[in-house]
């Protein structure tokens, strides 16, 4: 849904979730959605790849290229930040 038509569901929790019958799946409450242009879309892409390639530099360059504003230069600060902000594995930092 994200990378097709650039539409996500913020608030993805069971209560939104509903099966139907037939097995089709129907998300709920929309109050929380966001819209992604392809260039957006494009880039979390290659960010989502970088994390799981757990490449520095590449991370580095797609949360740049996500627009996300860091202070410091230090490359492996801003790829715990990465991590934390975007890795659904529950841990905050890079995987060890």
């Amino acid at each position: 849904m994200i990378m097709g038509e650039g539409l996500f569901q913020a608030d993805g929790h069971p209560g939104n979730i509903l099966v139907r019958h037939g097995g089709s799946i129907a998300l709920l409450d929309y109050g929380q959605s966001k819209q992604l242009p392809g260039a957006e879309r494009e880039a979390l892409a290659r960010l989502m790849i970088a994390l799981d390639r757990e490449d520095t530099p590449a991370i580095n360059a797609a949360i740049t290229g996500l627009g996300v504003q860091i202070d410091k230069v230090d490359p492996e600060l801003r790829r715990s930040l990465a991590y934390g902000m975007f890795d659904t594995r529950g841990t905050v930092g890079a995987p060890s």
